[in-house]
């Protein structure tokens, strides 16, 4: 079967979807600096440095690892099967090419025994035909000497005529068959010339192709060879840069491990100064509770002596309420800030200043309410 010009096409585009497949990107470089993926994996790690502690970061890190081993395993498939697909044709083509062969062969063959069977046959017709002529030879001269005794001089020479033409007739038969025997000769020995002339012509066409398979297949392989070097080297360059980023998040983590520390050193510390404003504004809040009792059980006793005086002094009873439930509305707010404060120990630097300006209104607050105190006291005199 001869092999078309559709599969020699199908054959180079195999080829050529192989080289195209299996050539580098063109944005991967020519080799001589990191390609982009490269320069890709380099970048990141840099722009997520400070992340390099985190949970998502190691997350991230394991699946771009999974996926590039992922990638890699499928581009050596994609091309193992390119070239088994590529070598299953080129078999194939081989194996149509040598059938052709044998049937070129085998139709020479045919073509050679059917020219001897038919000279073959040719002989064995001459022979015959030759051993009748001795016969009838023999038969007419038996027949002649018969007749020649039996009839006159006349009648043999008519008959010694008639067998001579019959005699002539056959030797004309016989160059006839030799003739048509010559031309069917001639045309069988042209057939076998022309069909060796196309055997030898296909032959150099089927030589030719096996070259230029051959010739491609040395190509690919040597594509493939240059291909499989180039991976090993990116390989090798991936796996460096692989350990550099290691090392490079191993310095990272033990900088974002030190920081961890002397934040929670400074964290400690703060709680600590938290603590002990909480213990002096619980021990001052003691002690103006106790003087408010004091203060308390005075106006008690002010009051038993002030009741007698009561109608005149409505309007400063009544200012005193007020300042009383303005201390009061102060002792509120203290009581909210002690919250607030209480709240703010789960913040860092930030926390801790608001916290610090909170006791400084506390600090005004006292002042205030011992200005207060003091007020009372003065109008307590005047009172009395």
């Amino acid at each position: 079967m001869p092999v078309t010009e559709s599969e020699d096409d199908d054959v180079s585009d195999l080829c050529e979807v192989l080289i195209t497949e299996t050539e580098p990107a063109a944005d991967a470089g020519d080799g001589s600096g990191p390609s982009r993926e490269t320069r890709d994996s380099n970048k990141k790690p840099q722009n997520k440095r400070k992340n390099n502690g985190s949970s998502k970061h190691t997350e991230y890190e394991s699946k771009k690892k999974k996926v590039q081993e992922k990638r890699a395993e499928l581009k050596r498939n994609r091309l193992e099967l390119n070239v088994i697909g590529l070598t299953i044709r080129i078999q194939n083509t081989c194996k149509q090419l040598q059938n052709q062969i044998d049937k070129l062969e085998k139709k020479l063959e045919d073509c050679a025994e059917n020219n001897n069977n038919d000279l073959n046959k040719f002989k064995e017709t001459k022979k015959m035909l030759l051993h009748e002529k001795m016969l009838l030879k023999n038969v007419t001269k038996l027949n002649t000497i018969i007749q020649q005794q039996a009839k006159g001089e006349e009648e043999r020479e008519n008959e010694l005529k008639e067998l001579e033409s019959e005699i002539l007739k056959i030797e004309q038969a016989i160059q006839e068959q030799e003739t048509k025997y010559e031309k069917e000769k001639k045309q069988k020995a042209e057939e076998l010339d022309q069909l060796k002339n196309q055997f030898k012509t296909e032959t150099v066409k089927i030589e030719q192709e096996k070259t230029k398979h051959n010739e491609e297949i040395s190509q690919i392989e040597t594509q493939i060879q240059e291909l499989k070097r180039k991976y090993d080297e990116e390989k090798i360059q991936k796996a460096e840069e692989l350990d550099k980023l290691k090392n490079e998040f191993k310095t990272e983590k033990v900088k974002i491990e030190q920081e961890k520390t002397k934040h929670n050193e400074e964290i400690s510390q703060m709680e600590t100064q938290i603590q002990e404003l909480k213990r002096e504004y619980d021990e001052e809040k003691i002690q103006k509770a106790e003087e408010l009792d004091q203060l308390k059980n005075e106006f008690k006793t002010e009051k038993v002596k002030i009741e007698q005086a009561k109608i005149k002094h409505d309007e400063e009873i009544s200012q005193m309420e007020t300042q009383i439930q303005s201390i009061r509305e102060k002792k509120a707010q203290l009581e909210d800030q002690q919250q607030t404060l209480q709240n703010s120990l789960d913040y860092e630097t930030e926390q801790f200043q608001r916290q610090t300006e909170a006791m400084q209104k506390i600090e005004e607050l006292k002042q205030s309410y011992e200005a207060d105190i003091d007020e009372m006291k003065i109008l307590r005199k005047k009172k009395i």
